[in-house]
């Protein structure tokens, strides 16, 4: 292993052929207490027009999620507010670190992962898998934070370990950016100040997202689509040679109609988010757009619904085609057809809560639901299981990237949930590998899943 728990708060990262011992008190606990969050959403996600709180609140995330900025620093730390000037901080590395230099954009087809757990790339079951492509969500100004608690995700400390295990794993980073939780979106001005100490202090970190889910609330620029665009412009003024930085990184949402077979064509009075996106972005012409498909998946798994044919195998006469293929056709008709597209976090379910968003209405009304321990109380799950899983997975890396041989790169999220016990894990399970249960006489580094066999036999890779 390239990466060791030796002890309680210590961790051995081996780069470079040097073991170096670094405090880290509490880390394995990173991402549990999130795991008894709610995971109440409400409505049918794919059938009207959803409450993006509501939608972001029940996010399947890893219990510290791919978005690891879900807690504030815990580090005593107070984060400096959006439109503060910011000073790079003058310290050394957190914890040793490196890079993984970068593979190409274009290759057909990779999968990577999302999920900013450091764990993930030192577990057991990594190298099995093959990947070399690992995504993480981190807060815009995270390279002028102080070191912090390791154990709180929002910490440099946190991130920097992620980077350690990453490197150690042999995987690419894909770093994107997002607000500092619970505050506004920064000004352009303290934007560009905070990539450019990003880029001072992670040179090596080439692939970069400029803002997460920009159409969704919680991430503050979904009534802002123009400074969503001017953040892509700021990033990219950062990146030289071989570094690329992604477009878009938007959200299928079923409502806005750009990813609905009605289609709009980019204006500045359109009522699509991603529309308006395509729109401000003028003649600025992007070498890869990213989006989150995941509601093609969800219909695939719950409703049978297919891509191909007028509305997909299965898939019914008022149902829209695959978002996706929307999308792409609203870069081609936009003058963005030449760039490539990676979809950058899908997540077929193995298992998902009774209220969770991604459950639909139709799927929720026709089936049993089991009631389960969660946290200090209960709640009710459906358990889609292996092959409903599996199944999901090869319908999107294969009919969905169907679409466009522009679609070069998947990122499944996630890997595995981190957890003291079953009754801590969350509700809405993605996984690859059954969740890492860190406590007690349950500990266990999981199971790989038949999914987790289908990436690992995957042809392409870099």
């Amino acid at each position: 292993m390239p990466i060791a728990r030796l002890a309680a708060g210590a961790w051995v990262f081996v780069l470079g052929g040097v073991a170096t011992l670094t405090a880290c008190s509490g880390v394995e606990t990173s991402s549990i207490d999130a795991a008894v969050h709610s995971d109440a959403g409400g409505g049918d996600a794919g059938d009207a027009r959803m409450d993006a709180a509501i939608i972001d609140a029940a996010r399947p995330t890893s219990d510290a999620g791919d978005d690891a900025s879900t807690r504030d620093a815990g580090d005593g730390s107070t984060p400096p507010p959006a439109d503060a000037a910011i000073d790079p901080a003058s310290t050394g590395p957190c914890v040793p670190y490196g890079i993984v230099p970068a593979y190409p954009v274009h290759d057909r087809l990779v999968v990577g992962v999302a999920d900013s757990d450091p764990p993930t790339a030192a577990s057991p079951h990594w190298p099995g898998l093959r990947a070399r492509h690992l995504r993480t969500v981190r807060e815009f100004d995270i390279a002028s934070r102080p070191c912090g608690d390791p154990a709180q995700p929002t910490s440099r400390a946190h991130f920097e370990q992620w980077l350690a295990a990453t490197a150690a794993a042999g995987a690419e980073p894909f770093v994107v950016f997002r607000n500092v939780s619970g505050q506004p979106a920064p000004s352009v001005t303290a934007y560009d100040a905070a990539i450019a100490a990003f880029r001072a202090r992670y040179p090596g970190v080439l692939r970069l997202g400029a803002w997460n889910e920009p159409n969704s609330s919680a991430y503050m620029l979904h009534r802002d689509p123009a400074r969503a665009v001017e953040f892509y412009r700021v990033a990219a003024s950062h990146c030289a040679g071989d570094c690329v930085v992604a477009a878009g990184e938007l959200m299928d949402w079923p409502s806005d109609t750009l990813f609905s077979s009605a289609g709009v064509t980019a204006s500045a009075s359109a009522a699509s988010y991603a529309a308006r996106y395509l729109h401000f972005m003028g003649a600025t012409r992007p070498a890869l757009w990213t989006l989150h498909a995941w509601h093609d998946v969800r219909d695939f798994q719950q409703n049978g619904e297919g891509c191909d044919g007028a509305n997909g195998p299965g898939r019914a006469a008022t149902t829209p085609p695959c978002g996706l293929r929307y999308f792409l056709r609203q870069l081609r008709v936009n003058g963005h057809g030449d760039a490539t597209v990676w979809l950058t976090e899908q997540g077929p379910f193995y298992r998902s809560g009774r209220d969770s968003p991604y459950m639909s209405a139709a799927f929720r009304d026709a089936h049993t639901f089991t009631t389960i321990p969660h946290g200090a109380a209960t709640a009710q799950v459906y358990v889609f299981g292996e092959a409903s899983q599996d199944a999901a997975l090869r319908f999107a890396l294969t009919d969905l990237v169907g679409a466009s041989p522009r679609v070069a790169r998947v990122y499944l999220y996630d890997f595995q949930s981190q957890c003291r016990t079953p009754a801590r894990c969350k509700l809405d399970d993605t996984g690859l590998v059954s969740p890492n249960l860190l406590g007690g006489d349950t500990a266990t580094p999981g199971t790989p899943r038949a999914s987790y066999a289908t990436v690992a036999g995957w042809p392409a890779r870099p």
